[in-house]
């Protein structure tokens, strides 16, 4: 057997059934070869910069529509303030007429039949003694 062996050492081929079956291999797929610089491409730059230009135009676009609700908020404030001025003086107007002298004293004759007085007289409370202390 050792004869066996050292003849098939000689001509190392082996066997029909010792060999492996191997799996086929895949084609390879081409790869992109890195620039030799290592600077990104220029499609890769022009890339970078339509997403940056098309996020701004987005934020613009955004901030303007922000800045056309806050003027209509503030026109709606605007018109609500006007009327409450207004609203205020027609009320204080109202109140100064009712509030006059003349339509008080006239109110007062007319629906509860008061007079005007003609001889006052004040009544004097008794006079309280300033002699008389509590001790403390």
């Amino acid at each position: 057997m050792a004869g066996a062996v050292a003849a098939r050492r000689e001509t190392a081929q082996p066997y029909e059934d010792e060999r492996r079956q191997l799996a086929p291999v895949p084609p390879r797929r081409p790869r992109r070869r890195p620039s030799p610089s290592g600077r990104p491409s220029t499609a890769t730059w022009v890339i970078v910069f339509a997403v940056v230009v098309a996020l701004l135009a987005v934020g613009r676009v955004t901030l303007s529509f922000a800045v056309v609700q806050k003027s209509l908020q503030t026109d709606a404030v605007v018109h609500q303030q006007r009327s409450v001025v207004t609203e205020n003086a027609a009320l204080a107007e109202q109140v100064a007429e009712l509030s006059a002298a003349a339509r008080v004293r006239a109110r007062a004759v007319h629906d509860y039949h008061l007079v005007q007085a003609d001889d006052v007289r004040y009544v004097p409370s008794p006079a309280r003694s300033t002699t008389a202390r509590p001790s403390p």
